[in-house]
């Protein structure tokens, strides 16, 4: 079963948020993340952090409220998921068939994010130590835009 994550940067602070998929098919956050100030996340800590979200993600939860708001909103002073894209760049991870993906994302407005086939994609052993993890992920922030 795939596990999913986003990394999101946004005014030099990092959002790792758990993704589920819910019982209609859509991924969505289901309400765990952890940030922190990019200066000073070492790529372990990063790695840790995007397992830790991997190892909550779950499929078949209930559908959220289409009105419900991310629980990092406010941490940056915003109000909709479509403000707080704006100047973001974002990577999706997963985790399936004993590989992490993180793929580069680019932000296509209304608040999504999308990612191509012609984006950049890293990938590691699902057993790669953290600091591994953390490097993969901020190789596809870099890609981002």
């Amino acid at each position: 079963m795939i596990q999913l994550a986003s990394v999101r940067v946004r005014s030099k602070r990092v959002v790792v948020e758990s993704r589920s998929v819910t019982d209609q098919g859509f991924a969505t956050g289901n309400g765990w993340y952890v940030s922190g100030d990019e200066g000073t996340l070492t790529d372990d800590q990063l790695g840790a952090w995007v397992r830790e979200a991997l190892d909550r993600s779950e499929w078949h939860i209930p559908a959220p409220a289409l009105n419900r708001s991310e629980p990092y909103l406010a941490e940056f002073g915003v109000k909709t998921t479509n403000q707080f894209a704006k100047g973001c760049l974002s990577t999706s991870v997963d985790r399936d068939a004993g590989v992490i993906t993180a793929s580069a994302m680019r932000y296509v407005g209304r608040g999504g994010f999308e990612s191509t086939n012609s984006m950049f994609r890293a990938t590691c052993p699902a057993g790669a130590d953290d600091a591994t993890i953390g490097d993969i992920v901020r190789q596809a922030i870099a890609h981002s835009s």
